[in-house]
């Protein structure tokens, strides 16, 4: 449905006697970026659903690529960030973390391309929860591209389904505090922020579990 007013005009036409025929019509105006994004938002089919083995290539690269997307200008030296990403996104060690059953990925397509993936970690205690039925929400990304489609809201959505599903009481995650972006994500779910972890990341790998 086109937004912008629209404009009336006539336009003439032959009649078989010779005389002039007014055609009236209607011509309507809209942007052009907005009838592209109409456009493309009718066009893609979005796909979410729980990873397998065989997804573990897509989520390696898609680790690879938002991780460079979010937190690649805190690298200055190439070799430490390339060193993170062949402990932590390497193919074998996101096969490894499927298969632990404390551990389940969403993975996220738009016409059939890899954009985006989710991770939940089960029974994930915390020292500043004290409730036993706990999990950790540890990972939501997404290409940024594909930002504006609200697709890590739909990964969300998944994950704390699950989660509740699974009688899980809690649900804990760590930010970078100088996310912004990420912070006001989960805000804008109702998540409270109660501890913000600070992660070092120039000059160290962090070990974190597949």
């Amino acid at each position: 449905m086109f937004s912008r007013p629209a404009t009336f005009a006539k336009a003439t036409a032959a009649k078989s006697d010779g005389n002039a025929l007014e055609i009236p019509y209607v011509s309507y105006t809209e942007p052009l970026a907005t009838i592209h994004h109409n456009l493309q938002h009718r066009m893609n089919t979005i796909e979410i659903r729980l990873a397998e083995k065989q997804d573990a290539q897509f989520i390696a690269l898609l680790g690879r690529t938002t991780f460079t997307e979010t937190f690649g200008h805190f690298f200055r030296d190439q070799k430490d960030l390339i060193d993170y990403y062949n402990l932590t996104f390497s193919v074998q060690k996101i096969e490894d973390g499927i298969k632990k059953p404390n551990n389940l990925f969403w993975i996220a397509f738009v016409n059939r391309l890899p954009v985006g993936y989710a991770k939940l970690k089960l029974n994930s205690s915390s020292e500043f929860i004290e409730s036993k039925e706990v999990c950790q929400l540890q990972k939501i990304y997404v290409l940024k591209d594909f930002l504006s489609m609200k697709i890590g809201f739909e990964l969300q959505d998944r994950l704390l389904k699950k989660a509740k599903a699974l009688n899980f009481n809690k649900i804990w995650l760590s930010v970078l505090n100088s996310n912004e972006r990420a912070i006001n994500f989960y805000k804008k779910r109702g998540l409270k922020k109660s501890v913000i972890t600070i992660f070092k990341l120039e000059k160290r790998i962090l070990n974190s579990s597949p």
